[in-house]
């Protein structure tokens, strides 16, 4: 029953969160914040958290004409979109990376902060 609930939800759960994220939510909140995505991304099968993280970072809702598109512009999302993917398995870099994620959004870090996912050993 929970794998169809997380079937059904998960989808909307991850581009909720994923908005919490990248949205101007205070920065306290953002680990919770991250917490509950890697819940999410790693109860559900590969192929199907990888779907969810790409809709929700491609979506440009999410990521409006402005400052925050500046910041995160889609080739960049899909790089964070891939580092994601890849630590699904290693919660606290997962965490790490997702907050970064806020923290770009928020001008608080440059994009180069997702350069340390990428080149750090897996």
């Amino acid at each position: 029953a929970q794998r169809l609930e997380l079937e059904r939800a998960g989808g909307g759960c991850v581009r909720e969160l994923v908005q919490a994220l990248v949205g101007p939510a205070a920065s306290s909140r953002r680990p919770g914040l991250a917490e509950c995505l890697h819940v999410v991304c790693a109860a559900a099968p590969a192929e199907r958290a990888n779907a969810w993280l790409g809709a929700a970072l491609a979506d440009e809702a999410l990521f409006p004409a402005g400052a925050a598109a500046q910041r995160l512009p889609m080739d960049e999302r899909r790089r964070v979109h891939a580092a994601l993917c890849a630590l699904v398995a290693q919660r606290p870099r997962f965490k790490a990376l997702a907050v970064d994620l806020a923290k770009i959004a928020n001008a608080e870090t440059s994009l180069d902060a997702i350069l340390a996912y990428e080149i750090a050993p897996q």
